[in-house]
Order: structure tokens, then C-alpha cells, then sequence
């Protein structure tokens, strides 16, 4: 017995529902039976079926890093310089985001944020690749709720030509039940700010 499996999705059929919703996705798996035995297939969804957007604003991304301004910042580091770049991660979604922090003065902003530094492109690999700021055992945890935003600042030599900073996270329906970690075998997400998004 052979099985062909046709999956048609219109974007019609989906419309936005509250985010309390139990059901995020939905598949209707039907059985058609043949001459042979039963073979498993997508079923063609001719109805409406729920799913739920979790994007606030169409306009932008889901979560997203933009420029803020440009200024001299006090080094946290003594090899850093004292000029300083300030970026707001966004949280364009209906569901808070998850993501280690440690404190800093706040002339540097809200908090300092954990990123790595990587090349924008593999065509054009920058000379020297900063090193951002590492996880270590003096982060905490955060919680950016549902449409809000956070300021932080990195020095100005972290965002040279060619390359982008990238912040993990984890959206909070990722969390154990007291939302204190994230659990085993759940993926690991990024958001990543291009140096070359910097006005000049």
C-alpha cells in the first residue's frame, strides 16, 4: 500500500484567538481507509481553525534590538573605552520574555544584558571579533513583560564593521512552573542588533 500525503494551508483559514487559548496550533489528522488497511493522512481543512497570534504590532518583528543613542559611558570593564552605545530590546509579543541580567550603575541603563558578538556575514568576517559579556553566577533571572522594552548599554568597540550582537531568550510558556529556569529540552532563541544599523 502506498501513502500520499498532500498538507494545504490557506492563510485564510487562521484567525486570532486569546492567548489563554489551551490549543496554540491545531492539526486535524484524519484515517482514510483503503482496499489494504487504514492509511494516515493530513485532512484538508475547509473551516476556519484557531491559532493565536501572539505578535502586538504588525509592523515590527516579534522581538527586535533598535538604537537608542550614542555617548560616553562609564567602562565596566578597565580595557573598555568610554564611549558607549545605548539599545532597547523589544518585546512585540503577548507573551513575556525570559533572559539572564546583571545590575549596572544606571547612567548605563535599566540593566546590563548578557550577548556575544558574531560576524554579520561569513562573506565578510570582520578583522577582530569583540568578546561580548558572558554568562556568569552573578546574572539573574528577568522577566520583560508582554509590549515592553529594556536599556542597555555596550561600549562602542563591541559594535564594529561586519559584525551583530545576539541576546538569547526563552518566551515564558518555556519555564518550569514557578518560571524560576527554563526546562530541559526546550530550544534556545536570539535576537540579534547588526552594527551596521548604527546611524553614522
Amino acid at each position: 500500500m502506498s501513502c500520499h500525503l498532500r498538507i494545504r494551508l490557506k492563510p485564510s483559514i487562521f484567525r486570532a484567538v486569546p492567548l489563554t487559548n489551551a490549543s496554540l496550533f491545531g492539526v486535524l489528522v484524519a484515517s482514510l481507509a483503503t482496499g489494504a488497511g487504514v492509511c494516515p493522512v493530513i485532512a484538508q481543512q475547509t473551516s476556519a481553525v484557531s491559532m493565536t497570534e501572539i505578535r502586538i504590532d504588525q509592523r515590527y518583528p516579534s522581538v527586535f534590538i533598535s538604537f537608542d543613542h550614542a555617548g560616553k559611558r562609564e567602562p565596566l570593564k578597565k580595557a573598555e573605552s568610554n564611549d558607549g552605545i545605548w539599545l532597547r530590546l523589544h518585546n512585540n509579543t503577548k507573551v513575556p520574555l525570559f533572559f539572564p541580567i546583571f545590575g549596572v550603575p544606571e547612567p548605563l541603563g535599566q540593566m546590563g544584558m548578557f550577548y556575544e558578538i558574531i560576524p554579520a556575514s561569513k562573506e565578510t568576517p570582520p578583522e577582530v571579533l569583540p568578546w561580548g559579556y558572558s554568562v556568569g553566577h552573578l546574572s539573574s533571572a528577568y522577566l520583560l513583560e508582554p509590549g515592553g522594552s529594556v536599556l542597555f548599554s555596550v561600549p562602542r568597540e563591541h559594535l564594529p564593521k561586519a559584525v551583530a550582537l545576539r541576546i538569547s531568550f526563552n518566551y515564558a510558556w518555556e519555564l518550569d512552573e514557578k518560571a524560576n529556569y527554563v526546562r530541559k529540552g526546550e530550544p534556545q532563541h536570539y535576537v540579534l542588533f547588526y552594527s551596521s544599523s548604527i546611524p553614522q
